[in-house]
């Protein structure tokens, strides 16, 4: 099937195998299987939004709020987020299970909820794709 892009018109196409993915992946709760709808972006649209929100042009200094380094991140300081360092994030020293919280998955409180909970988590200071000694050379 070929649908018009609602973002940029391009067509683009949506197989069999894709409705089938959709199909196959469809959550169910409680006995009710609730539908995927097939995509109204193109693939390159659906990938603007995807990384939309990732921050690879800005760093700033931070203090991993557990071992207390100095150390970078793509978090804003006004935003006052807790970060921990890439060693602590993988360390045993803290549970993220601590932060488990029952939801009802019926209900739009459910969105609230999470986004309270996102602002609570600590975060890893950096998602980077390359290991530290790798980052290191980038800046030699």
């Amino acid at each position: 099937m070929n649908k018009p892009c609602k973002n940029c018109n391009q067509g683009f196409e949506i197989t069999d195998d894709d409705l089938k993915f959709l199909d196959k992946v469809s959550p169910v709760f409680g006995g009710k299987k609730y539908e995927i709808d097939p995509p109204t972006l193109c693939p390159q649209c659906r990938q603007q939004r995807r990384l939309a929100i990732c921050n690879e042009q800005f760093l700033y200094p931070g203090e991993c709020g557990m071992c207390k380094k100095r150390t970078i991140t793509e978090y804003p300081p006004h935003l006052n987020k807790p970060i921990y360092c890439r060693e602590c994030w993988h360390s045993d020293k803290w549970d993220s299970a601590d932060y488990g919280k029952d939801i009802d998955l019926g209900s739009y409180k459910q969105c609230q909820e999470f986004k309270k909970i996102r602002k609570e988590v600590e975060k890893k200071s950096l998602f980077q794709g390359i290991s530290g000694p790798q980052f290191a050379r980038f800046f030699r």
